[in-house]
């Protein structure tokens, strides 16, 4: 009698222990599922967060490649069309809008930034009329071009450097280049830099530019077209 209660004391024992141990591995495999989880959505969120940063960083700093113009500028194509056809440039609106884009991005007054070009101080222009003096200007530059036979890249260069590019230009191979125009502005800077932070610019030389108009501005006018 005692023998039998005995064995069934120590049965019931050990299905207790056995009952226990699964309950244990039930409860630490639970815990290692939610650990699991929260490890794999912590790196979900981690790696959309870095892509999204990643992103955003490409964006500005390394990427450089065909870009739209602003909604401010596309307000004023229907009023640079026009001025652009009273001196025989339709060919070269989409270069003029190009422009506009980085010269302003369509804000401010001085749209073209032109003013200086009339010989005026900047910003002297309002839209309308920084829009004809620009057409003017490049109406002027499209002659130079023809006088000294350089290429279309020296004619938009110079509407920052101004016309003597074009002449620089004719002197050392009669196209324009990149080292072109950085020899041109170190020259007229006196080798004077500055920091520039722009994704052109960084990707080129780890972002400066010459303290003399801006040595990158074929690149960034032609980002746009």
């Amino acid at each position: 009698m005692n023998k039998t209660s005995n064995r069934s004391h120590g049965t019931k024992s050990t299905a207790q222990t056995a009952k226990r141990i699964r309950e244990k591995n039930n409860k630490s495999r639970g815990k290692s599922q939610k650990q699991r989880r929260i490890i794999i959505s912590t790196a979900v969120i981690l790696v959309i967060l870095f892509t999204v940063i990643g992103v955003r960083l490409y964006r500005r700093y390394i990427y450089v490649g065909k870009r739209q113009l602003s909604e401010q500028v596309l307000a004023y194509k229907d009023m640079l069309e026009s001025s652009a056809s009273r001196h025989g440039l339709e060919d070269y609106v989409d270069y003029l809008l190009a422009i506009m884009q980085v010269e302003s991005g369509g804000q401010g007054k001085d749209v073209m930034q032109s003013s200086e070009s009339a010989e005026l101080p900047p910003n002297s222009l309002d839209p309308e009329a920084s829009i004809e003096q620009a057409c003017v200007y490049f109406d002027e530059l499209l002659g130079y071009k023809e006088r000294y036979g350089v290429d279309i890249d020296s004619l938009i260069q110079s509407y920052n450097y101004g016309p003597s590019y074009m002449r620089y230009v004719r002197d050392n191979g009669g196209k324009h280049t990149a080292e072109l125009a950085s020899n041109y502005a170190e020259e007229k800077s006196g080798g004077q830099k500055k920091k520039y932070n722009n994704a052109i610019a960084i990707r080129a030389n780890g972002g400066w530019r010459y303290a003399y108009g801006n040595m990158f501005y074929v690149e960034l006018v032609k980002q746009y077209l």
